[in-house]
């Protein structure tokens, strides 16, 4: 209801700017056309779909409670969030929602106050609203029904040559009209029946109406009052759009009686001035108006407005906008609209651990975190166009609607946490629901790593610090049957990770190292080369070596939970996603961008996913483009932004990288295959070649 009122009456406001804007400078016929979007954003309550341009992504998500501000309790306490009914805190779990472990005080009597005060206000205003329509509709069927009435009263047959309508003879009106419905007829003065050239331009004006069907026009006009009593802004749309129609209409019955009577059809609109106004429910529709509305009329009979075809593409463009902006509602896409979403009974949620633990939240925290979610506002969330590279210690999993979402500790921002929707980087600021989240993860502390006295994570986690102390480290992947195969340095993000990934096992340091054979091992060099970290794959859990460059120290992996198999399996991992990095993607091409995105979605990327190291989680056998298109190319032609669609088999169909993303089966003549989306930038640097700067399952734009 409240985004049906907000939208309809800002393109009502609208298109009335734009009626004064342009008047004078189109067809008469056209400035009447623009009533017609009007009418339909006022009769019809809902929106098509959901849009970023939409006017309501500007409106304040709490937009109801501030329009009922004058009638509702104060006092809220900032920062006050509403439990569930049946939800509660237990005490044994510690939980604080604000800093230095001081104690959230939910202070239910006015949250709920004022969620129940606007909840009953608006139920007030409904009612207000529905009684005022219903008064405005019976209005409407009362005033004509009389009109009616008196009419047929009054009326005596007028028989008129060449007229495709009955006509009548009638004392009680003042103007010549065309009434009716179903049964349209004309009604004339006597002093217009005793003229011809007043009779024969009065007869020609309400045909034209009637070809319009203006009558039809008029009813639906008195709707859209009676459901919007209300507003102002549609009480004056209906009175110029009723001006408009009769304006549309003298052009239309000039051209129809000749150019050479344009001077005396506006002699005839003079002579007949009438100085009561007709009421706006009475859908009859009249030849003249008042002074003011008349002497418009004639000063535009004589200047006789046309539209450039600059003019009308502006128009029509501004229309365009216009309705895209009203007839649409606000973009849901976001993660403040996921949040708004949520329902407890809907979603599960589970604490993950970067030691890999995860456990399911019971129903009552459940319930406390979804009403956080809940009343998050818009401002709570923040794009960060760059993604952070944070290594969490925590987080949240929640499933819902057959999609997962996380939500990440985020050290780097006080109070925050971090979450990447939609292919974007949010940050999520919330005192509340830093602190619930937290109290969560340290009434776990099993699952969190384990730390020793001094605070730091115990051996061989704490090599890492030291390995990664000279800069980026070379990673080099061996198979034990094939040798050393490509090296690539990894920057600082993956200290973090090498910490987590070593975190999920427990160490035994060796006297000498295992005699097992391994099947593959990769060793991580410092940037001066002075230290070196090797992760075996021999049996069990794993084997890591590290030499500071003057000792060499072993240590046996163990599984420190179910969720662990290899260490050097998982080192592999990161190995493997270095390896299909997108970013390595280059080639040279003397052509356009067009041109460079064909070679790029046909050539380029294809040859890179089946050339990835071998046993690589994201390899391909083969690959084919299913269809693709570019989406848009830099004025100066050095960045290309583009999508296409691929069919391919995967080395490993079992593999978790082949399924990340929106991977699917394949179909028709790619049965058997594997297929997925992607969107890919490109960008001709300083070196001459193409780089891919760009790729994945959405939101890229061309670089700045």
């Amino acid at each position: 209801m409240l985004e049906w009122v907000i939208s309809s009456a800002v393109l009502t406001a609208l298109i009335i700017a734009l009626r004064f804007i342009l008047k004078g400078k189109i067809s008469l016929r056209l400035q009447y056309a623009l009533w017609a979007l009007v009418m339909v954003r006022l009769l019809v309550p809902v929106s098509f779909g959901a849009t970023g341009m939409s006017v309501m992504n500007v409106v304040p998500e709490d937009s109801a409670a501030v329009l009922l501000s004058p009638v509702m309790s104060a006092g809220v306490p900032d920062g006050a969030f509403t439990l569930p009914a049946d939800a509660a805190v237990p005490a044994d779990q510690g939980y604080s929602a604000a800093p230095d472990g001081e104690t959230v005080q939910v202070n239910e009597g006015s949250v709920t106050g004022v969620v129940r005060n606007v909840t009953d206000w608006s139920n007030v205003l409904k009612i207000v609203w529905l009684t005022g329509t219903a008064v405005m509709a019976l209005w409407l069927l009362i005033s004509n029904l009389r009109f009616s009435a008196r009419l047929h009263r009054s009326r005596h047959t007028l028989v008129v040559d060449s007229c495709a309508l009955p006509v009548y003879v009638s004392e009680i009106i003042d103007t010549p009209c065309l009434f009716g419905l179903f049964r349209p007829a004309i009604y004339i003065t006597p002093e217009a029946a005793a003229d011809d050239t007043v009779l024969c331009h009065a007869k020609e004006h309400e045909l034209t109406h009637y070809r319009h069907g203006d009558q039809i026009w008029s009813l639906l006009r008195g709707a859209c009052l009676a459901l919007h009593w209300y507003n102002p802004l549609v009480w004056w749309a209906a009175i110029l759009s009723r001006n408009d129609a009769e304006l549309a209409c003298d052009e239309a019955t000039i051209k129809r009686i000749g150019e050479n009577e344009r001077a005396e059809y506006g002699r005839t609109l003079i002579g007949m001035t009438c100085q009561k106004r007709s009421a706006l429910l009475l859908t009859a529709k009249t030849m003249t108006g008042s002074k003011s509305s008349i002497k418009e009329r004639i000063m535009l009979i004589a200047k006789k407005p046309k539209t450039a075809i600059y003019t009308l593409v502006a128009v029509l463009l501004i229309a365009a906008v216009a309705v895209g902006c009203t007839f649409t509602g606000a973009n849901t896409d976001t993660p403040w609209a996921w949040a708004q979403s949520i329902d407890a009974n809907d979603a599960s949620v589970y604490m993950w651990y970067s030691t890999n633990n995860e456990k399911q939240l019971t129903d009552t925290e459940k319930e406390t975190l979804v009403s956080m979610l809940n009343s998050l506002k818009q401002g709570n969330f923040t794009q960060n166009k760059e993604l952070a590279g944070i290594t969490p210690d925590y987080g949240l999993r929640i499933t819902t609607d057959g999609a997962e979402y996380y939500i990440n500790e985020a050290e780097t921002q006080s109070g925050s946490f971090e979450m990447n929707y939609d292919g974007k980087q949010w940050w999520i600021d919330s005192d509340e629901l830093h602190s619930f989240i937290s109290a969560l993860a340290e009434s776990d502390e099993q699952a969190l790593p384990p730390k020793t006295e001094n605070g730091e994570t115990p051996y061989p986690t704490d090599a890492i610090d030291s390995l990664f102390a000279s800069g980026d480290i070379a990673l080099t992947l061996n198979l034990a049957n094939d040798g050393a195969y490509n090296t690539y340095l990894a920057g600082e993000w993956y200290s973090g990770r090498f910490k987590v990934l070593l975190s999920g096992y427990e160490w035994t340091e060796l006297e000498a190292p295992l005699t097992e054979p391994s099947d593959f091992w990769l060793t991580a060099v410092s940037a001066d080369g002075a230290k070196s970290m090797t992760f075996w794959a021999n049996s069990g859990a794993g084997m890591v070596q590290y030499n500071d460059g003057n000792t060499t120290t072993y240590w046996s992996a163990s599984p420190a939970n179910e969720y662990n198999e290899s260490i050097a399996g998982d080192v592999r991992l990161e190995y493997d996603n270095l390896d299909v990095d997108y970013s390595r993607i280059a080639f040279y091409l003397d052509g356009s961008a067009e041109a460079a995105a064909d070679s790029f979605v046909h050539s380029a990327y294809g040859l890179h996913m089946m050339s990835l190291v071998p046993g690589n989680m994201y390899g391909m056998s083969d690959y084919d483009v299913v269809q693709w298109e570019v989406r848009e190319v830099s004025e100066n032609g050095d960045a290309v932004v583009g999508w296409f669609e691929c069919a391919f088999t995967p080395w490993n169909f079992n593999s978790s990288g082949i399924w990340a993303g929106n991977t699917a089966e394949g179909t028709g003549a790619y049965e058997g295959k594997l297929t997925f989306y992607r969107e890919f930038v490109l960008q001709r640097q300083t070196d001459g070649y193409w780089h891919c700067i760009g790729l994945g399952t959405g939101g890229y734009s061309l670089p700045e």
